[in-house]
Parts: C-alpha cells; sequence; structure tokens
C-alpha cells in the first residue's frame, strides 16, 4: 500500500480467506470507500441478509464502514481507498456496494481511470500526483454521482417490489385483493405497482 495526499493505493495477492469487518475493525477503518477491480479470484460479501460475488469483469465499490464478511478465494487485486467526503458518498443514503461492469460505459471509464491513475500515482513527480488525484477523486465523484443514486434508487424499488409481493402472498385468498388494495397499502401509484 502507499499513500497519496488523500487517497491510498493498495495491491493484494491473497491466499483464500474469510475476514469479518465487524465492531470495533470498521470502527477503525473511518469512513471509506474501497474502489476494487481484480485480476483473478473473486470474494463474497455478506452484510446482514445481503450477499453478493465481485470478481474480475467489473470494478467493484464497497463502503468500509459497515459490517461486511469477506469470503474470498485465492485473488489478487487493486485498490483505492477513498473517503466518503471525497466523492459524496452517503451511508444513510447509498448502497453498500456497487458493481460497474467492464462491458458497460460507466464500468470501462471507471476501471481506465483506475488503472491510470494506479499505474502513474507511484512515478509521479510530488508536484505532479496532487493533480493527478484531483482529476482521478473529480471524475470518480461525477461517475458516481448518478450511479450511486441510480443504484440506490433501484434497490428501493426492489424492497418495495418484495414488500409488495409479501402482501401478495399473505392476502392471496382474500376477494377484492387487486391494484386498488396494493395502492392503499403501499401509497404508490397504479403504474408503479
Amino acid at each position: 500500500m502507499w499513500e497519496a495526499e488523500r487517497l491510498v493505493l493498495g495491491y493484494c495477492k491473497c491466499e483464500a480467506g474469510r475476514v469479518d469487518r465487524r465492531g470495533a475493525l470498521v470502527g477503525r477503518s473511518g469512513r471509506f470507500l474501497k474502489l476494487r477491480w481484480f485480476s483473478r479470484g473473486e470474494v463474497r460479501l455478506v452484510h446482514g441478509a445481503d450477499t453478493t460475488v465481485i470478481r474480475p469483469g467489473a470494478i467493484h465499490l464497497i463502503d468500509q464502514s459497515r459490517e461486511i464478511i469477506e469470503i474470498s478465494t485465492e485473488h489478487e487485486q487493486r485498490t483505492v481507498f477513498v473517503p466518503h467526503v471525497l466523492v459524496g458518498y452517503e451511508p444513510a443514503r447509498h448502497p453498500v456496494w456497487a458493481s460497474f461492469p467492464l462491458d458497460e460505459p460507466i464500468g470501462r471509464v471507471l476501471a481506465d481511470a483506475a488503472n491510470s491513475f494506479y499505474r502513474e500515482m507511484p512515478q509521479a513527480a510530488d508536484c505532479e500526483t496532487s493533480a493527478l488525484e484531483a482529476a482521478f477523486i473529480g471524475m470518480l465523484r461525477g461517475l458516481l454521482s448518478g450511479a450511486l443514486d441510480s443504484t440506490a434508487e433501484k434497490t428501493v424499488a426492489k424492497s418495495r417490489a418484495n414488500a409488495m409481493q409479501s402482501h401478495l402472498d399473505r392476502h392471496l385468498r382474500e376477494p377484492g385483493l387487486g391494484v386498488t388494495t396494493l395502492v392503499n397499502a403501499f401509497g404508490a401509484a397504479r403504474s408503479t405497482i
């Protein structure tokens, strides 16, 4: 790992393992996002009842201020730790993690920028590091402002759909169950239902 002015860059080649990021470990890690991309292997992330697998083929963003269990295969990755405040990340509003596939525009631009930043920072002259870091942070903030808000909206929509499905399952045999019942129960528009 090495430090820039406001960011920390890292490279990790690990055997299979498990990391429980809970309690004091979360408290010590501060309010950072981990931008992570793999050259091989994968990691399963668990946060409460939510789980996902991150691997090559996408660039991943993980909130380090929340309790997460990481279960990994042997893997190799690059990482940039970014303070929440620099990119406008808000744990109460944004998802615990997000992945941006490399076959989609945001993923490609983010990966290209991260790879270039990661490659150039260690060899940059002192007078260049501040400008490179500011450019990377600005690009990351711009890309994530729309992408994370969109991901948060999708998470809310998915949660609402799951709640509606549970409601339907519980009341399926009741006469009069229909769109109007869901509109009244969830305060959603007919088109949303």
